[in-house]
């Protein structure tokens, strides 16, 4: 049950844990119901109790929905918790308590183990007085040891799911930089062919048409009549083809550059959120495969920076040619309050940038977080 790594919506809810988490408390609800919310054990106005219920689902609903950070999501866990020990102590019905055991793996997948270990301890210490104070047909201690297994469970299954789910983005991301690496690399050999061929078309075959041609313009002075038209003949076919030949190597070269569209569209892809969205001129080509490179490093740091400290849910990369300058932007609209601290990742950023004589700066605003990087190109 992970309410931190997972888009926004319906889809999010339905993910196996949410959803079993949702079946759960609806089943404990028709108990409730059935049993008239407990109020011939309790005395507590079912109306009561089921306000204390409802108010518990509208907190996981919005702890579940992903958009939850921070102190927010804490204050949904608490409201949490202090309802299924209100329901508990209101309704005396059995099933309640295992209300506590979503609160716990919920907890689970965002707190550290001291803070987890703290508040399964204090909810389960109420849980006792409760059931101690109210006198149920079963042992207090009995059933709050089998409380704590129960929730000693979901709380690793939580863990599990949580850190399933954080290698797999890895991965992802992993997987992502070695096919654009792979991409780079395509187009960085495919433009040293077409390079090598163009000059061995130019000093090979180019060099040979000439020398056949000042022959046949040799011949030609040499020889009268018939002859001499079949000669001027070939000689005009072989100017034709040396023209041919150089509009071909001209295209050739200035075909020459690598494109980045590919490389950058596939860093893009993993990322279920945020939302990767590439904008770069189709006719755009980089010369230097190491210029190539360390604009792929840069938007894949800038990429992995918004997945990580700036809760971003879009990112926009844009790549465009100003004069002799590559401008690189990319922009989140991330909701991240701490001040940017430079670690390991935007210090590689800028020796990278700074090794090709380019520059970094970072803007922040209301909106979210840009990098700013400037090449030459």
């Amino acid at each position: 049950m992970n309410p931190t790594t997972s888009p926004h919506g319906l889809r999010h809810q339905l993910e196996p844990l949410n959803l079993a988490a949702h079946i759960t408390w609806i089943a404990i609800a028709a108990d409730l119901m059935r049993q008239d919310f407990g109020v011939a054990r309790s005395g507590v106005p079912p109306l009561l109790s089921a306000g204390v219920l409802v108010l518990f689902v509208a907190a996981l609903f919005a702890n579940l929905s992903g958009r939850l950070r921070g102190a927010h999501a804490t204050s949904s866990l608490l409201v949490q918790g202090a309802c299924a020990l209100a329901l508990v102590a209101c309704t005396r019905v059995w099933s309640t308590p295992i209300l506590y055991i979503i609160v716990i793996a919920q907890a689970a997948a965002i707190w550290p183990t001291r803070a987890l270990l703290a508040w399964a301890l204090a909810g389960n210490l109420v849980l006792y007085g409760i059931i101690a104070r109210f006198s149920w047909n079963m042992d207090a201690l009995l059933a709050v040891v089998m409380q704590a297994g129960f929730q000693a469970f979901a709380a690793l299954m939580s863990r599990l799911a949580a850190a399933a789910e954080q290698r797999a983005e890895q991965l992802r991301a992993i997987n992502a930089e070695l096919v654009a690496t792979r991409t780079l690399l395509a187009e960085g050999a495919r433009d040293q062919e077409r390079l090598r061929l163009s000059r061995e078309l130019h000093d090979v075959a180019g060099h040979k048409l000439t020398a056949l041609k000042l022959n046949l313009r040799a011949l030609q002075q040499q020889s009268t009549g018939a002859l001499a038209e079949d000669i001027a003949s070939c000689t005009q076919l072989a100017d034709e083809l040396l023209g041919d030949l150089r509009g071909v190597v001209r295209q050739m070269r200035s075909d020459d550059g690598i494109d980045l569209a590919r490389a950058l569209a596939s860093l893009a892809a993993p990322f279920r959120k945020p939302a990767v969205r590439i904008d770069i001129d189709p006719a755009l080509r980089v010369d230097s495969l190491e210029t190539a490179q360390t604009i792929v490093r840069v938007v894949q740091e800038g990429i992995t920076n918004a997945v990580r400290h700036a809760d971003a849910d879009r990112v926009v990369v844009s790549l465009r040619r100003d004069g002799g300058v590559l401008r690189l932007d990319i922009g989140d609209d991330g909701r991240a309050r701490a001040p940017i601290r430079e670690g390991h990742g935007l210090t590689g950023m800028r020796e990278r940038v700074a090794e090709h004589g380019g520059k970094l700066e970072i803007e922040r605003d209301a909106g979210g977080t840009t990098l700013r990087v400037a090449l030459p190109a």
